[in-house]
């Protein structure tokens, strides 16, 4: 979601905004085989973003209550980890946006958001949404998912996007793995280190709820 060039004129909702940086990843909760590659930061609304309906869940978000947590990289590999908490004023409005992120129109529109930011216009390539589902998919929280490949002419793949949405009551919390080839240490890294910063951004979440 890109970030606005007008700042919200509305007072900070102090506990939406606790929720919200509680359920991101943070740079703490992942191990030192892991750096910061871009802060966190506030998120704006934006009305091109693929989840955007006019008067839907995403414009009914108190100032604060959107939150980006840091990029993080694992080694020097090109492997990312980046994650976003929203908390939405109730909890239906958060079930709403996981309904939103979960319909096939969301789908069909991210992969084309994908392909326009990240391809080159002269590269061959084609972003692919590859499947919706996934282990442990509508249990603890789990309920949203799409997997993104970066396809060759000759429909090998070089590259992945993984999304997960969880919900945690009014808090909705989007995880993005991006990663290429993986070695095993790497493929470890990946499958554990996120788990652990996600269960920690439940514990935080849960707290404060």
């Amino acid at each position: 979601m890109a970030v606005s060039t007008t700042a919200d004129p509305r007072p900070i909702n102090a506990a939406d905004e606790a929720l919200a940086l509680a359920g991101t990843l943070q740079a703490a909760d992942f191990g030192p085989a892991w750096s910061v590659y871009t802060p966190a930061q506030p998120r704006a609304l934006d009305t091109t973003s693929c989840s955007y309906r006019p008067d839907g869940a995403v414009t009914l978000v108190d100032n604060g209550g959107n939150q980006e947590g840091p990029t993080m990289q694992l080694g020097s590999s090109s492997t990312y980890v980046s994650s976003y908490a929203i908390t939405f004023p109730s909890e239906p409005l958060a079930m709403e946006y996981i309904g939103v992120v979960s319909t096939d129109i969301w789908g069909t529109c991210r992969t084309a958001q994908i392909q326009q930011q990240t391809v080159e216009p002269s590269s061959q390539q084609v972003v692919v949404l590859t499947t919706r589902d996934a282990p442990n998919l509508q249990t603890n929280g789990f309920e949203s998912y799409a997997q993104f490949e970066y396809h060759q002419p000759d429909g090998s793949t070089i590259a992945v996007i993984e999304t997960s949405f969880y919900r945690l009551g009014r808090t909705v919390i989007s995880v993005a793995k991006q990663y290429a080839a993986l070695d095993e240490a790497q493929s470890a890294a990946l499958t554990n280190d996120p788990y652990t910063a996600l269960s920690a951004a439940y514990a935080r979440v849960g707290t404060l709820s």
